[in-house]
């Protein structure tokens, strides 16, 4: 039979086919290759003959490759197996196209390998035909068209991609820039650039104002199209992608967990969320880092195209832009704003504005010189002359000198002087003022404003003063530190030695007098630390009631028949945390204080209230701490105190009476207590109607401390056990040492934090450690957590002749740990050692 490939060609011999329903045994030596199949073999395409129906009759050795069959098996396979279920649709389709009119055949189509992949083809098939023009067989090439397909698949797809994302960067420069609302701009930016991207989360971050942090100010989620704000990043926690930000202008982290600028992120942020990779860019708008744009793609690690990242700069750069354009339209309205406040400030301030007619000698007025002076518009004076009447005749010389001389100068003016207040009280002013010269050189007007700063001088003279208070306080508290010291040794051998001496010695009757001598020293030691706010307190929560009710009776002895003593207590327990006995002082202090103030009779009103105290006060120059409060005042109707005498009365030493009739400190230690007791003083007073002295002290809201210290008794408590005492100064440590060995204590002493190591390594287990506070390179507490280390159960007492504030700069808290003030007695010092060996652990 012969065959055409097409109408009108020459007819040819039918390639023979072996499709036979069951192949023939191979049998006897190999048959020789067709020449045409051998040809086939050769051609690096996919070459095969197939009936009208589909069937497979050849395959060229590529092809059986390709789909890992034997050409001996091709009688029950057709090439429909090897189709994509996708493609085969349009295959069938084109396939009975060709066979209705013989064309030939053309198609794209993937075919599955023997692996299962699936790669695209090019098909070409021409039938082949009878001479009554039936299609007889099909032959056809298939070529490996796939890698050409994917890079025209990938050129469209960023062809698309570029196109989008020009796409957006136009609308995003059209509608945000336009944008006068930032957030929603920002929220517009991050959708379009998770849109172009594809990727799930966009981020702004913005820098904080230390720079140290960035906080998030809009993250775009995609998956869940939502945005969320308010978290925050910290340049310490993050210091290779923080420098990275400086450093660039893309961060492209592929790989992002293992990115080395990324991977600090990684355990806490990337991988809980599943951010494969990061395409970060900084923002700089005007030049300078303010910010971040993030790209976070969740799942697997993701390359950053070239073109991909050039969008996000572009992004980022745009929304760069729109910052320096938010700020220039913000501080266009600040300056606006600044320009509104600035002129209702002229007219709320209380300046007042004056415009000087240098030739004329005329004034023009303006701002607030009624609120300020107290003068209607046409009660200001027209003429300088007729100011000048109103400033205080102690300061007129020196403004007509300044006159005098910026006159003939033309330079500023600036002056400060007392001007009366139509009331007839006389306020400072500060006269500040511009010259605008004339042709001569010589001032023709001058331009300025006069400011009330009464309360400023106020504030200036109060903060004088209390630098004033605190270096004395400071010098008063070192001297009496020195002191204690050298009373502890004085009164602790003194108390030796009476103990020593026999009843109605001659001797013991001299040493006496040397101890109640002590005591009266050491009394003044405590009246200087009081002064300087340096004492040890030991606060607790009472009544302050309680405190001035217990307290009246023996006020009434101390004041006399001639004062009449009142006692006002306020609603209420009037809770305060401080320490008892010295507030007790300072009420002793002050009803003394009023006694001294009427020699010949007079009322003495004790008061208690509560207030709460506004931020204003802070404006009218008081230091106190706006809040809750309970307010002390001990008022009298005496000799009031004198405006030169009113500024020294809180000073050390300083007095008013006569030699021999007071130490100048009772004011002070009043003063001190109440400053280290965070509170506050207020003097109000009228020269012949008496003085009020107000206590403010921070009120508190808990119930008091009912518990009770323990009472000494008149036995002195003694002991067997062992105590080291490290102290460096001898003396102390010597008359500590005698003390407790005259109480029955075995006592080893050491000098130094060394010399105590040493000792109690050495020598038999120390019961109870006593030792300073404050020693030279090691202090008492590292003394005692070093020897603690080697027997834990060790017990402790502090001492120390230093400040409270000293104490707790070396670790010792007056409320937690077992202290003991210097200059100590013999008593004082024997209870507390018992006590603290008596307790449990």
């Amino acid at each position: 039979m012969k065959t055409h490939l097409k109408p009108g060609s020459a007819p040819i011999s039918p390639i023979p086919m072996n499709h036979t329903a069951k192949p023939p045994p191979q049998e006897g030596p190999a048959r020789p290759v067709e020449p045409v199949h051998f040809t086939a073999d050769l051609v690096p395409h996919l070459v095969w003959v197939a009936r009208p129906t589909g069937g497979l009759e050849y395959l060229n050795q590529r092809f059986r490759e390709f789909v890992g069959r034997a050409i001996e098996s091709l009688h029950d396979w057709g090439w429909r197996e090897i189709v994509h279920p996708d493609d085969l649709p349009e295959v069938l389709k084109q396939w009975g196209r060709s066979l209705a009119i013989g064309s030939e055949l053309h198609a794209k189509v993937r075919l599955r390998r023997h692996d299962g992949v699936y790669r695209w083809h090019g098909v070409r098939a021409q039938s082949a035909l009878t001479p009554d023009g039936a299609v007889a067989q099909w032959f056809g090439t298939c070529t490996d068209i796939h890698e050409h397909t994917r890079a025209e698949e990938e050129r469209r797809h960023r062809e698309d991609r570029l196109s989008a994302q020009q796409a957006a960067l136009l609308a995003l420069g059209r509608d945000v820039l336009r944008s006068g609302d930032p957030a929603d701009a920002v929220r517009q930016m991050t959708e379009a650039t998770a849109r172009a991207l594809g990727v799930s989360r966009v981020g702004v971050w913005r820098h904080t104002p230390s720079r140290r942090a960035i906080h998030c100010f809009d993250l775009y989620e995609a998956h869940a199209d939502r945005h969320t704000a308010g978290a925050a990043l910290s340049a310490d926690d993050y210091p290779k992608y923080f420098r990275a930000l400086e450093e660039s202008d893309v961060i492209a982290a592929d790989d992002a967990p293992a990115d080395p600028r990324t991977h600090e992120f990684a355990s806490n942020y990337l991988l809980p969320l599943g951010i494969g990779a990061m395409l970060d860019v900084p923002l700089r708008p005007f030049g300078r880092l303010e910010g971040v744009l993030c790209c976070e793609h969740l799942g697997s690690p993701r390359t950053w195209d070239r073109d991909e990242q050039v969008f996000a700069m572009a992004v980022g750069n745009l929304i760069a832009l729109a910052q320096e354009r938010w700020e220039r339209e913000r501080a266009e309205d600040e300056v606006r704003a600044a320009h509104a406040t600035y002129e209702t400030a002229i007219k709320a301030t209380g300046h007042v504005l004056y415009d000087w007619d240098v030739e004329r000698g005329r004034i023009e007025w303006g701002g607030s010189f009624e609120r300020t002076l107290g003068y209607r518009g046409e009660e200001m004076p027209a003429e300088l002359s007729a100011w000048v009447g109103l400033v205080h005749p102690d300061d007129r010389a020196a403004l007509d000198r300044e006159i005098r001389r910026v006159t003939e100068t033309g330079t500023p003016f600036q002056l400060e002087y007392r001007v009366r207040h139509r009331d007839g009280t006389y306020i400072v002013m500060d006269d500040t003022g511009h010259f605008v010269p004339a042709p001569n050189g010589r001032a023709k007007r001058m331009v300025g404003f006069v400011s009330d700063i009464t309360n400023r001088k106020r504030l200036e003279e109060q903060v004088q003063q209390s630098r004033k208070m605190e270096a004395v306080g400071r010098l008063a508290g070192g001297v009496a530190h020195d002191f204690n010291n050298l009373l502890t040794v004085i009164n602790g051998y003194t108390e030796l030695a009476i103990g020593a001496l026999p009843e109605g010695a001659p001797v013991r009757a001299m040493v006496d007098e040397v101890r109640r001598a002590g005591d009266r020293a050491a009394d003044l030691t405590r009246q200087l630390l009081a002064f300087g706010r340096q004492q040890v307190l030991q606060p607790k929560i009472f009544d302050l009631n309680e405190v001035v009710g217990d307290l009246a009776g023996m006020f009434r002895r101390v004041i006399g028949e001639d004062i009449q003593l009142g006692v006002q207590t306020g609603a209420g327990p009037l809770r305060v945390k401080a320490d008892p006995g010295q507030v007790e002082q300072v009420l002793m202090n002050l009803v003394v204080n009023a006694r001294d103030a009427m020699p010949t009779g007079g009322n003495l009103t004790i008061e208690t209230s509560a207030v709460v105290l506004s931020a204003k006060l802070a404006q009218d120059g008081s230091e106190v701490i706006p809040g809750r409060y309970v307010v002390l005042a001990v008022s009298d109707t005496g000799c009031g105190i004198p405006d030169d005498v009113r500024a020294h009365v809180f000073e050390p030493f300083f007095t008013t009476k006569e030699i021999g009739k007071g130490t100048g400190l009772g004011l002070a230690t009043v003063y001190g207590i109440v400053k280290q007791s965070e509170g506050h003083i207020e003097l109000e007073t009228t020269v012949g109607h008496g003085t009020t002295f107000r206590v403010y002290l921070p009120g508190v809201p808990q119930a008091p401390d009912t518990s009770k210290p323990e009472a000494d008794s008149d036995e002195l408590p003694s002991g067997t056990e062992t105590v080291l005492v490290v102290e460096d100064e001898p003396g102390v440590r010597a008359v500590a040492q005698m003390i407790l060995q005259y109480l029955g204590y075995t006592v080893l002493v050491a000098a130094n934090s060394t010399e105590a190591v040493e000792v109690a390594r050495s020598r038999p287990p120390i019961d109870l450690l006593l030792t300073d506070v404050v020693m030279p390179k090691v202090g008492g507490r590292a003394v005692a957590e070093q020897l603690q280390r080697d027997v834990p159960n060790l017990k402790v007492v502090y001492m120390s002749g230093y400040t409270d504030d000293a104490v707790v700069r070396h670790g010792v808290e007056q409320e937690r740990a077992d202290f003991l003030q210097k200059p100590f007695t013999t008593a004082t010092l024997a209870h507390k050692v018992r006590s603290v060996l008596d307790r449990s652990a």
